[in-house]
Order: structure tokens, then C-alpha cells, then sequence
């Protein structure tokens, strides 16, 4: 997934619609039919490395080329993080994550 990763990137930097949209259809596929690790794996070091945080127009671009399923995950990882930033804020002492947050994050 990381290599995977590092293409989508210059693609998207290259504004190279065609491997953006092969590399997105490859992750889409791995996110819908794979197991709970390969979905986890699609999240972290596709979506997390790729497109977490959008900056410019290449990377809304880019986005917008992304299957609903992958635009689906790439919402509840944005939402994910914005929970745990505002957490960050107000978290204990321990660092743990509550059990709530983890079962969100979770898949099937």
C-alpha cells in the first residue's frame, strides 16, 4: 500500500488523471473485498498518506476521481482525526484511546 501510496502521490502532483484513477480503482477494490488488515492497510497507508488533509487544487482534484467507496472512508478518517484532535486537548493523563473511538474506527 505504501508504494501504492507514493504513485497516487505523483500522480496527484502530476495532475495525471489516469494513474490517479487506476491507482484509486485498486484501492477501492482492496477496501471492498479484503480482509479487516488489507481494509486497515487501505486506510492508513493509502487514504491517511494520500489525501487526509487536502491542501491544494491537484489534491481536490484529486478526490473528486475517488470511487464512493474511498471518498465514503476518507470522510469517517477525517472525522476520526478531528475527534482525536479535539480529544487532545481534554485527554487524561493515561493516553488511552476510549473504546468508543477504536469501535468507530473499526470495520465489518
Amino acid at each position: 500500500m505504501a508504494e501504492l501510496a507514493r504513485l497516487a502521490q505523483g500522480a496527484i502532483a502530476r495532475r495525471d488523471r489516469s494513474t490517479i484513477l487506476r491507482c484509486s480503482a485498486f484501492a477501492a477494490r482492496a477496501l471492498e473485498t479484503g480482509t479487516p488488515a488489507i481494509q486497515n492497510a487501505v486506510s492508513v497507508s493509502f487514504l491517511e498518506h494520500t489525501l487526509l488533509e487536502t491542501h491544494g487544487v491537484a489534491e481536490r482534484e484529486a478526490e473528486s476521481l475517488l470511487p464512493p467507496s474511498l471518498q465514503a472512508d476518507l470522510v469517517a478518517l477525517r472525522e476520526y482525526w478531528a475527534e482525536l484532535r479535539g480529544r487532545s486537548a481534554r485527554t487524561s493523563q493515561t493516553g488511552r484511546t476510549s473504546k468508543r473511538v477504536r469501535s468507530r474506527r473499526t470495520r465489518r
